[in-house]
């Protein structure tokens, strides 16, 4: 399997229809606009997460103790709490939190191969061992994981497979549904050879349990059914834009004698990231946008996968990291969208929310 392939291993289902979309959006055009409304900083914080709990409170993930700050609707801390480092109950090796339906906090530890949920105060409930190196929680309404599964390549210690997997609220598997291979080759002289925008998946579930994914390489959003089955597939036709003279020195190793080279392609991936919208509007933040501008380019389909605008996105750290699988470092929930921002001054990062508002013409 070759870097940027990949294999998707679920079936359609009866019914499956898919959308192809030209590279202009198709009228009646929708317009998204993020207002601020609410930064939180704090001095020596290192915010790297957010989420939002069941009643609607920010939650803020710092340092490496990874202390969850939880803040009320106009910015006030409420809570702190510490998850430390360890091998103990409650303690972690690698803390990858979600919040499930019923509030309380699952934390999934690929590290140490477990499952460990806390109660809506964060006391401690229990543990769950898992058979599995496993990263990127995502809980459904019934607390069933999708998670992105790490599996050992034969010969081989610089690339692994990846398979995007469902599995049970203890960590059973329930269905493979993507699967690709990631890391750095080998050539026959010793030099290892990397992509600067290495392929990976991007995922979210919504509140009908359904799972969409896009694999960064390729314009396609993939629409899962909670059984497991291939619903609907978006796609947009277009080429994305040439990678530039300045990027491609970016990627130049900085030392001669590196054994690393970054074979830079043509152009960069059409997709960086995809977030759901309230009303059933789907949002993909692109690489479109190049370094210095203040947003990020996304693109708007609504609830039948039709593509209806290009937008300004609030330009959120980490948003084109693609060496290493990861959640993005923001959150669209319940209207708003929340990021994690480093001001360009190299100050301390802030955690910003905005309110989405989608506006559409009349007629």
């Amino acid at each position: 399997m070759a870097q940027g392939s990949g294999r998707q291993k679920i079936p359609k289902a009866e019914g499956f229809s898919e959308i192809v979309n030209e590279e202009r959006a198709r009228p009646p055009l929708v317009d998204v606009k993020f207002v601020l409304d609410l930064t939180l900083k704090q001095a020596g914080w290192e915010p790297y997460g957010v989420l939002v709990d069941k009643a609607g409170s920010l939650c803020v993930i710092s340092g490496k103790e990874n202390t969850l700050i939880k803040f009320d609707s106009a910015g006030r801390e409420t809570f702190r709490k510490d998850f430390k480092s360890g091998q103990g109950p409650g303690e972690f090796g690698f803390f990858d939190p979600w919040f499930a339906s019923d509030g309380r906090l699952i934390v999934l530890d690929g590290r140490q191969r477990r499952v460990t949920a806390f109660d809506r105060d964060f006391n401690f409930l229990n543990v769950s061992r898992i058979d599995m190196w496993a990263d990127l929680v995502r809980l459904d309404s019934a607390s069933n994981m999708y998670v992105l599964v790490m599996k050992f390549l034969p010969n081989t210690r610089d690339r692994q497979l990846l398979v995007l997997t469902k599995c049970s609220p203890t960590g059973h598997p329930i269905h493979e549904i993507y699967e690709y291979e990631w890391g750095v080759r080998r050539d026959t002289q010793g030099i290892y050879h990397s992509d600067p925008y290495r392929t990976q998946v991007k995922y979210q579930v919504d509140s009908r349990d359904r799972l969409w994914y896009a694999v960064t390489d390729r314009y396609e959003i993939n629409v899962v059914s909670p059984d497991g089955k291939l619903l609907r597939k978006i796609r947009k036709n277009g080429q994305p834009r040439e990678v530039t003279p300045a990027e491609r020195d970016g990627f130049k190793s900085k030392d001669p004698k590196s054994r690393v080279v970054n074979d830079v392609p043509d152009r960069v991936p059409p997709v960086a990231d995809l977030f759901l919208l309230e009303d059933d509007y789907l949002l993909v933040v692109t690489f479109e946008s190049h370094e210095g501008d203040r947003e990020l380019v996304g693109d708007v389909f609504d609830g039948q996968g039709i593509f209806r605008g290009r937008v300004g996105v609030p330009k959120y750290d980490g948003w084109d990291g693609l060496l290493a699988p990861r959640k993005p470092v923001a959150l669209a929930n319940g209207g708003y969208f929340y990021t994690i921002e480093t001001p360009e001054d190299g100050s301390d990062a802030v955690v910003k929310r905005y309110k989405v508002v989608t506006t559409k013409p009349r007629g």
